[in-house]
């Protein structure tokens, strides 16, 4: 029987947290680079049958609203207690 991959466990990504602040800070980070960090620093909020991305972007058949920018980078600050680029904060 195959779970449903909104029901699936939500994974847990071990990250580094000196490496991520390097990232953080570095203005050449990608944007990929960049959103794994973001889920991760979301992943404790999301509740359960909702994906990161359903929280950053929305999702109106769940009827969830996309993420305010401020309070995600505020989120991801705090999390990792770093800076992010400007550059980073607009390629995401």
């Amino acid at each position: 029987m195959q779970t449903h991959p909104a029901n699936a466990p939500k994974p847990s990504w071990r990250v580094n947290g000196d490496a991520a602040r390097e990232l953080l800070a570095d203005p050449a980070t990608t944007a990929t680079t960049l959103l794994i960090l973001v889920c991760r620093a979301l992943e404790q909020d999301i509740p359960p049958g909702v994906t990161p991305l359903e929280l950053l972007l929305g999702n109106p058949e769940k009827q969830i609203d996309p993420m305010d920018p401020v309070e995600m980078w505020m989120d991801v600050e705090r999390f990792y207690n770093a800076r992010i680029t400007e550059a980073g904060e607009n390629r995401v």
